[in-house]
């Protein structure tokens, strides 16, 4: 449950279309204000598209997390699926690194978004002002980072400022002549958490 909840071209948008005539034709509004019920409840949250401008970022779609994996898991009926499937894993990995993002940024006060345009995506966007980073999460090294190469060329400050985070990945720092480095699932995992507890700590003491 990772897609554009918006986007008219989505296969998302198509789902929440196909749900609202499912429940008796519910309507758009109605299951907006569901979803809301959901996020308040701390089981779900939303990532805007990012946008170098505001306006463009509201009229975008959003993207739905379960704020736990396992929870998405359940919900969404998946069973043992993400350890035959290696895109249901793929799905499970981002999961797992927007909700520790997710806190990190609720903490620091940072925004976080999702990116995409046209065929060209990005996972996860943190909007740091002074030290921005882009990820894009996979089940294996070997995936394909063309959306963090464009996502460079349309976002220049990004540029030396994008991982794409695997299982499977060494620790490589972006380099120079791509801009682009690796990073293993563990180790965002754990310096997101670690990240988030001293952002709190600081905010408690403040």
């Amino acid at each position: 449950m990772c897609e554009n909840l918006q986007d008219p071209d989505s296969n998302r948008f198509q789902l929440v279309q196909h749900l609202c005539q499912e429940l008796d034709g519910l309507s758009q509004p109605t299951f907006d204000r569901y979803l809301s019920y959901l996020e308040r409840a701390f089981l779900v949250f939303t990532l805007p598209n990012y946008s170098g401008r505001e306006g463009t970022v509201q009229r975008h779609g959003r993207r739905i997390y379960f704020v736990d994996g396992a929870v998405r898991n359940a919900a969404l009926q998946r069973g043992l699926g993400p350890l035959t499937d290696a895109e249901e894993m793929g799905l499970l990995f981002e999961n797992m690194a927007a909700g520790h993002l997710h806190a990190l940024a609720r903490q620091t006060q940072v925004r976080l978004y999702h990116w995409r345009e046209g065929r060209h995506e990005v996972d996860l966007v943190y909007d740091h002002p002074e030290r921005p980073l882009a990820f894009e999460t996979a089940s294996s090294v070997r995936h394909s980072t063309a959306g963090l190469q464009r996502f460079m060329e349309r976002f220049p400050r990004f540029r030396g400022r994008c991982l794409l985070v695997s299982p499977d990945a060494p620790t490589v720092p972006p380099d120079g002549r791509t801009g682009l480095g690796l990073l293993p699932l563990d180790l965002l995992l754990l310096a997101a958490s670690r990240q988030a507890d001293h952002a709190q700590g600081l905010r408690l003491a403040g």
